[in-house]
């Protein structure tokens, strides 16, 4: 690994403080059930869409709402095979990462690739080690830890394709580690995209000179501008709906699923809610299917072994 290092500067401290101040203001805000299964819809569209335009695989807003409402799973093609996949790392962290004292270790790195790419681990194991150590051997503020795992990750380029989005991953694993997952609300990937210049320079300069303090104070900046946005867009409901208002309306049927979840670890499978509540396989599916599209439920294994469980 390359023998990196960074200062905290005046930047950083100053953005630091906006982001924990923004951040209570998010965790605060009262918002409606309905409302929130909003924005999480459109936070994780969002997510996946500037996240594959930032490594030049444009995956069109218009193909991610459909795979995710039931209307385009048959004779999926490679790009819809690969957002599936990338969803399913996101609910992997969300499942096993969020708020958790363990390490990150090179082996939950190598697990976590696999998820979501199908290239093969190039580096050594005591590469990612060598570097991971680097991340957490100081407690650093999630921000600034998460910015370092993204960038040395990057530049170690551990696996035989996909580092650069692999590395958009860590960054999230970080965060998410610390409970930064900032109510699944906010897309950072956006403004790195819209930004997409700067995002670059940040990045190749810190590289070149080995030092990181340009691209922790990048992002720091990105974080909390992305943060104001976020509030603004609750505020004044800026969100433009990218699907019919109806797929956010939960029937009482579907609400009474939900119940079933009271106690956490209940694990519900397509055929206990066809039982409880009368109804077909398919009805018993499209619900399911519903509720996790909404950010309400996590879908576990697949095909007959599948079984959902509350977020």
């Amino acid at each position: 690994m390359k023998s990196f290092f960074y200062a905290k500067s005046n930047v950083l401290n100053e953005q630091i403080s906006i982001i924990e101040e923004l951040r209570r203001g998010l965790l605060l805000k009262a918002i409606s059930p309905k409302e929130k299964a909003k924005l999480r819809w459109h936070t994780l569209i969002n997510r996946i869409h500037y996240s594959f335009l930032l490594v030049d695989k444009p995956a069109p807003i218009e193909i991610i709402k459909k795979l995710f409402t039931n209307e385009g799973k048959a004779n999926l093609n490679d790009l819809a095979k690969q957002i599936y996949r990338y969803k399913k790392a996101l609910d992997y962290l969300y499942q096993n990462w969020l708020v958790t004292e363990k390490q990150v270790s090179p082996k939950a790195l190598t697990d976590l690739y696999k998820i979501a790419f199908d290239g093969k681990l190039m580096s050594s194991i005591s590469e990612l080690d060598e570097a991971l150590k680097y991340v957490q051997i100081n407690p650093e503020h999630p921000i600034i830890q998460a910015a370092l795992a993204q960038i040395v990750i990057y530049s170690l380029s551990p696996f035989s394709v996909d580092n650069e989005h692999f590395s958009q991953l860590v960054f999230l694993l970080f965060l998410y580690k610390s409970g930064y997952d900032f109510r699944r609300m906010v897309a950072f990937e956006e403004y790195f995209f819209h930004d997409r210049l700067n995002h670059k320079i940040a990045i190749d300069s810190s590289l070149k000179k080995q030092n990181l303090t340009d691209w922790l104070d990048y992002v720091s900046r990105a974080v909390s501008n992305e943060l104001q946005k976020t509030l603004r867009d609750i505020d004044f409901k800026g969100k433009e709906d990218i699907v019919n208002v109806n797929f956010f309306e939960l029937n009482e049927r579907q609400k009474n699923i939900l119940s079933l979840f009271d106690n956490p670890d209940n694990k519900i499978s397509n055929k206990m809610v066809m039982k409880r509540f009368k109804i077909s396989p398919v009805t018993a599916s499209r619900d399911l299917s519903k509720l996790a599209n909404l950010g309400l439920l996590l879908t576990i294994g697949k095909g007959r072994s599948t079984y959902y469980i509350k977020v």
